[in-house]
């Protein structure tokens, strides 16, 4: 066990950390999806109450602030505006529901000015009486994936580029060929007598 100086320092409700441990240890769904996935951040979320949120500590490192920061406050201004509406009609979704899930990939704005790209994986948690009640999230950083899926996209395309010019080159060369044969052509039959006539045989 850590000692409390080395214990991570989470964000949020002292209640709601509380609470999603229990979870853990007593929800097999919730350990299922804890097991399943390497995550990079995980969201607690009083659906009731949504600015009730228990934060990890992990996202904060990833987005490069402060946990206890304004920035920290105001993170949802941090999504890019596009996957913003998106998640929230996830979350809609799940809410309605629960079996569904949650699998987005959403764009957050790093303190330094890039993006990093998150797939975010969540399950509704109902309470005593069969209601959402809770959302949990699990963040994992795909960044250096699609960094390198656009990597190869676009070696592809200055490959697809680079070929394009050979392939017109290659025609007009064969032009130019049946070009100079016609001129050719033209000046074998141009140097034949003006007065030649067939040979009839009788």
């Amino acid at each position: 066990m850590l000692r409390d100086a080395q214990m991570p320092q989470f964000t949020g409700p002292e209640e709601l950390r509380t609470e999603l441990f229990q979870l853990l240890a007593s929800d097999a769904r919730a350990v299922n999806l804890v097991l399943q996935h390497c995550f990079d951040g995980v969201f607690y979320w009083d659906l009731k109450d949504f600015s009730r949120q228990f934060v990890g500590p992990k996202f904060w490192e990833m987005l490069g602030i402060n946990a206890g920061s304004k920035e920290a406050r105001d993170w949802h201004s941090r999504v890019h505006s596009e996957d913003r509406q998106n998640f929230y009609e996830a979350v809609e979704k799940a809410v309605q529901d629960p079996d569904v899930g949650i699998d987005q990939i959403v764009r957050y704005r790093m303190e330094n000015g890039e993006w990093l790209h998150i797939r975010t994986r969540g399950m509704i948690i109902l309470d005593a009486g069969g209601l959402p009640s809770r959302l949990l999230v699990l963040n994992s950083d795909i960044s250096d994936q699609i960094s390198l899926e656009a990597s190869e996209r676009e070696s592809r395309q200055k490959l697809e580029r680079t070929n394009r010019p050979q392939k017109k080159s290659y025609s007009s060369s064969s032009t130019r060929c049946r070009s100079r044969s016609s001129t050719r052509m033209t000046r074998t039959s141009s140097s034949a007598p003006t007065n030649w006539r067939p040979i009839v045989l009788e």
